[in-house]
Parts: structure tokens; sequence; C-alpha cells
């Protein structure tokens, strides 16, 4: 390590000759890390694979408009009554309690499709999502029995014979009070388990969120339909109309009667059972026409069950189909100023994902992003601990140069004065001078005091973790290994901030991971529209070792389902740019700080077959497994390895301003930012890389 010592309490001198030296001549290590970025970005100028067909919303948040009752009275009665309410549809018994319920029709209808909508129903009601439904009620429904002895995801014949799938029913677990307080939820099988695919009821309940907002999933297509639904990215069942076998299900009366499309409805049960006062909330309510012959259920290897299994249950929207050609306009430019998502894990060895070979640990879409665009295998990062390597990776600069390296400490703490000095040039800060909206969403771990923090370095907004989570323990914890054992949030007073208000203190951290990856996919949202740089520094695998309820022993133990989890979030960001048509624009680059903590044994990962690990400067501590996807041009950067090795001997990428191709702070041109050539010319100096070079 450096003899340098982090400058507490204020910003770090920087010499304009030591500025420029740094960023012509870094050292080989240095090199060797970034020049690999350099053959990715080459992907812009590659032809480009056309996006997939676009959803489109079926609720505007605020009115009803697209949507009607039930016009004459069904089985359920008069159509129940409706209104909108903090962005979602409510839907309860008119009046409440009295048994007269009814349905919400689309005014469209819809054959072959998939769809995706929140649901928040109240304990004891009973619901349902109508698909091919007519007027009347009949339909193919995705039961929402939210109470004792009922079920959610599976298929029931609603007018049309109640034929079901359903494999087991969910009752509640109460609490010891009077009032009895739902606790939990558990499943009993059914006597009779049906045929096909379904889940079992303790996956379920694991993927269930008790009391929160839960995502479904359906996709309809053929007649008699192929139906599969997923819950919060499980898959629930899959129900084939053609070969099911019930009593009570004619699959020609059905066909005919229901026809090749119909409404997508939501429900209030008719009878007592339903509870007064008791509602169902229903929002984000999106559909996508599908053509249909897509039946294919999120497979990224054809053929290989291993995967279909870790995509079917990781994946909850966006697995790999037969593309259409994008809607979205070639406008100007578009292509000269690509999104940019930076995701990086935190003490991920070498050897812990299953495309650098870890044998029982699942990352499909990890694994994915490495099949169709860069695997890169001998990608080094700049320093073995976390402060250093993030601060390289923020201003493309040695952290010896900006004071970010220390041989004793080695790291920020809470009790740290200083951070990322404020004359450093980080990537957020150049590409906001090129019109990008800018986030941070993770672990920052540069400064925690107000002028260290993201918003101080050129983003323009922040949620997360000032530092590591290991950090801020509790007098009260337990001491030496037995916190990490079995963690508790409570044993860290670590902070959750929102730009630079602490928002949750103790963070959760059970809910970091989920957390992380719903605000990522809201900046995307929200940003779909303009030029975007995200960056996505989790928490984790750093112990301590949390999860979320979803990802419980899912894995080879805690450590495997920290990773299951992370590489879902994954999933989620590319299947959010693929929903929003900006997948074909936008470059997701994934690594890790450094390697794995090895004297944490299992919680500690691997780094496969190299030597030693996180602290250390053999290879196990400082190269990281590092894969590129989301653009679907990556398949020809796939095919320039060899450009990217040429550049092993020729200067960093840092000064390619004068380069036709990187016209953006690229993440190998931020190194000198935009002053880097004023700055070489004042002291006589000119970049020796010249705008042909590429």
């Amino acid at each position: 390590m450096s003899p340098f010592v982090f400058k507490e309490g204020k910003e770090t001198p920087r010499r304009e000759a030591v500025r420029l030296a740094s960023s012509l001549h870094w050292g080989a290590g240095i090199m060797r890390a970034f020049f690999p970025v350099a053959a990715f970005f080459l992907a812009l100028t590659a032809p480009a694979f056309a996006a997939e067909e676009e959803w489109i919303s079926l609720f505007d948040g605020k009115t009803l408009k697209g949507w009607h009752t039930n016009p004459e009275k069904i089985g359920h009665g008069t159509g129940g009554r409706w209104r909108v309410d903090d962005g979602a549809i409510v839907g309860e018994q008119d009046p409440p309690g009295s048994g007269n319920g009814g349905i919400l029709l689309t005014d469209r209808q819809f054959g072959h499709f998939e769809l995706e909508i929140d649901l928040r129903p109240d304990w004891g009601v009973d619901s349902g999502l109508f698909v091919r439904s007519n007027d009347r009620g009949q339909c193919f429904q995705m039961m929402v029995d939210y109470h004792d002895a009922g079920n959610v995801g599976h298929i029931y014949g609603e007018g049309t014979g109640g034929f079901t799938n359903r494999s087991f029913s969910i009752f509640g677990v109460y609490g010891d009070d009077d009032v009895k307080q739902l606790t939990g939820l558990r499943t009993e099988p059914v006597e009779d388990k049906p045929p096909g695919y379904t889940i079992s009821g303790e996956e379920w309940v694991k993927a269930w969120k008790l009391g929160d907002w839960n995502t479904a999933r359906v996709r309809v297509v053929g007649n008699p339909p192929q139906i599969t639904t997923w819950i919060n990215g499980r898959k629930v069942t899959e129900f084939d109309g053609a070969s099911f076998e019930h009593p009570k299900y004619d699959k020609e009366k059905v066909a005919e009667l229901l026809g090749p499309k119909g409404h997508i409805a939501v429900q209030v049960h008719g009878g007592m059972g339903w509870p007064k006062g008791a509602v169902c909330r229903w929002k984000n309510i999106r559909i996508r026409e599908v053509a249909a012959n897509d039946v294919r259920s999120g497979r990224l290897q054809p053929g290989s069950e291993r995967s279909r299994v870790d995509s079917d249950r990781l994946q909850p929207i966006g697995a790999e189909r037969e593309r259409q050609p994008s809607r979205r306009p070639a406008e100007a430019g578009h292509y000269e100023r690509p999104n940019i998502v930076v995701i990086y894990a935190d003490d991920l060895g070498y050897g812990d994902l299953g495309c650098f070979g870890h044998p029982t640990i699942r990352t499909p879409h990890l694994d994915h992003m490495a099949a169709e665009g860069l695997k890169l295998t001998q990608f080094y990062s700049a320093a073995s601990v976390c402060t250093p390597s993030r601060a390289a990776l923020l201003t493309g600069r040695l952290p010896i140069r900006s004071g970010m390296c220390s041989d004793k400490r080695r790291v920020l703490f809470p009790n740290s004065g200083g951070g990322l000095p404020a004359d450093e040039i980080t990537l957020a800060e150049a590409l906001k001078e090129r019109g990008y909206a800018t986030a941070c969403v993770g672990k920052w771990h540069l400064g925690h005091l107000p002028q260290f923090l993201p918003t101080s370095n050129g983003f323009d907004s922040y949620f997360g973790i000032p530092y590591s989570n290991d950090m801020d323990r509790v007098a009260d914890a337990p001491g030496g290994r037995a916190a990490f054992n079995d963690p508790k949030s409570e044993y860290w007073s670590v902070p959750l901030m929102r730009d630079d208000k602490i928002v949750e203190r103790p963070a959760d951290q059970t809910t970091l991971t989920r957390r992380y990856t719903e605000e990522a996919v809201r900046f995307i949202r929200e940003h779909q529209d303009e030029p975007f740089f995200l960056y996505l520094p989790h928490t984790m695998p750093h112990v301590p070792l949390f999860r979320s309820s979803e990802f419980e022993d899912q894995s080879r133990g805690l450590y495997g389902d920290v990773v299951e989890e992370i590489d879902w979030c994954v999933g989620q960001v590319l299947d959010a740019l693929r929903r929003l048509d900006l997948a074909e624009n936008t470059i997701v680059w994934f690594s890790s700080d450094n390697g794995p903590w090895l004297i944490f044994g299992e919680q500690g990962g691997s780094a496969g077959l190299l030597r030693d690990g996180k602290g250390s400067t053999w290879e196990g501590g400082m190269r990281e497994p590092r894969s590129s996807g989301g653009q679907e041009r990556s398949r020809a950067a796939a095919r320039r390895r060899s450009w990217a090795r040429r550049w092993t001997s020729s200067p960093p990428a840092c000064c390619w301003p004068a380069v036709k191709l990187l016209r953006i702070a690229s993440s190998t041109a931020w190194t000198c930012g935009p002053r880097c050539s004023e700055r070489a010319e004042a002291r006589g100096r000119r970049c020796s890389i010249t705008a042909d070079s590429g």
C-alpha cells in the first residue's frame, strides 16, 4: 500500500504536473484494469439488434379511463365499488360488507399477451385477475383468494366450469392478541395434485411479501391458451389449456365460449365472506402483446433444465423473446450518448459466479450477460479494499494520486474527517457536463460528511449507505464473530441516506438489495427520455450478510443467497431496460471492488483457483469477475476482443477527447475529464492519442 494517508478534514492539494503525469502514465496494474472497457465502448459503432415490442399502460394512475364495470348483474353482484386512491385502483363491496361485488374490465380486448400488475389485497378478500374475460365474468382467472383456504397465483375457471390447477391452499398465521393480527402465512397441499408445473407451498410463502405490494406477471398465448403466472419473479404455475385434464374442464366448450381474445379484469367477489371495509388494490398495470407462438418461459439456454429453472425463478420480466423491430426512432445522436449502468458488488470473489465456474451458486442473469456480451477473465481492480478501489473507479486515477489510500486504516470509517477531494473529476461530473442524468444507489464509502457525498460529486441523487455495513457496531451487540454468524440489522447503527439526509437508522439490511433494485428501476423509468448514468454499488456480499425473505435458503448457505439476490437485481435492471426499449442504447457493466473476505470462511466467498483474497495484492484480492451486457451490440464487441488487447501497450483511454468514437465521457474517458487536453496544452504537451486512433 501507499505510504500516503487519507487527508482527513481537508481537500487534497493537486499539482498540475502530478495530475498530468497520473493521467498519462498509469501503473501496469491499472492499465490492465481499465483498457478492456475501451473495447466494450467500441460496441457503440457495431450494428444494433432491434429491441423488443413495447409495453403499454392500462391504468394512468389517476382515473378509471379505459375501464368499465360489468354492465349487467353477474354472479358476484351489480358491479362493486371502484375508485382511484394514491395511484392505485381500489375495489370493495358496494356498500362495504353487503355481499354485492363485481368486476372492473378493460375496454380493450387482448388475445396473446404478457401482463404485469402490482396487487395489495387486504387479508380476507376473495379477488382475482381475469384474462380472456367477457362482460359476464366468464374467464380464466388467476386467483387472488387471500384468506384461509385460499390461493394466489393458480388458475381457476371462473364461470367456465370451476376447474382449478391449484396445488396448495394458504392459511394465515396469527398473533396471540384478540385482534387476530396476521403475522405470517403457511400452506397445506391439496389432495390431488393437478398436472403441470406448480410452485411448492414453501417456495410460494417465501416469494409473497406480507402486508406489502406484490407483482404478478401473466403470459397468455394460444387458444386453448397456455397461461403462465409469476409472483415477485417466482413462477407459480403453468396451465396448458390444450392438455389440461379435469372433470370440470371441457377445452372445446371453454375455447368456443371465450374465443381467442377477451378483456382484462379485476374482481370484488360477491357473498358475505368479504370482510366489511376490506379492499384490494391494483396499480402499475401494463401489457405487451406477443406473437401466438411466443411460448418460451425465460429460458437463457434452451435445452438446459437448470437454466430454465433459474430463469423462471429469478427473472420476472424480460426473458429472451423473439425480437420485434424497435419503435424508438433513431434520432440524431441516439448512439453517441448511450446510457451507462455500472453495477458494483462488494467483496465478491472471482469464483462466486456461475459464469466464472461456481458449481452451485446460480447467477443466470450474469451468466447471460457474459454469454451475450463481454466476459473479461483478466480484469483487475485498482486496490484490494473498498475505498481506494471505488475512488479509482469513479476518477480513473490511481488512488495514491487522490490521497484515497492508506497503509494504516486502509479505508474510510465513520469517524473519518476526509473523503474524495472536491477537485477530483468524477465520471458523474463529466457526464453531467454532457447532459446526463446521474444517480448513485448503494454503498458510497468515499466520505460520509456532506461535502464528500455523491450529491457533491456530480450525482443528481443518492440513496444508500455511506460506508461499509459492518461499521457502527452498537455497544450491546454480540462480540467478535458472533454478530456475523447470526446477523441482525440492529447490531449495526448504519444509516440509510437519501441525498444528504438520513432516512433510516439502523438501516434494515435485509431489504437493502431489494430497495436498491427498486430505486434503480425507478430512476431508469423516470429518465428514459434522456441519457442517464446509474452507479449501483451494492452493500453486499460484504459481511454481515443479509438477504430478503424471498431468497432465504435458496443456495449454498447465506453467502449464496446473497449473491443470487444480487443476480436477481441485475435481471431486474436489464428487464427494465428492455421494457422501456432502452437496451439497444445502454451499456451495463458489472464487477466487484475487490476479492472475497476469506477470513470469514463460508461467509467470505471464493476466489476460485486464485491465491488469497481481500486485502492482498495477490490475484485473489484484485482480479475480479467482470462482464458487460445490456446493449444488444455487445455481441459485436465480443468479436473485437483482439482489438482490446492491443491497448495493453498504448496510452490509457483517458486521453480520448479527440477520438470521434467516444464523444461522451465514457468509462475510459473520465480519467482526465474534459479539462485533460486544456491542461496538457497549457504545459506545452499534447495528448498522444489522435483522432484516428480508433
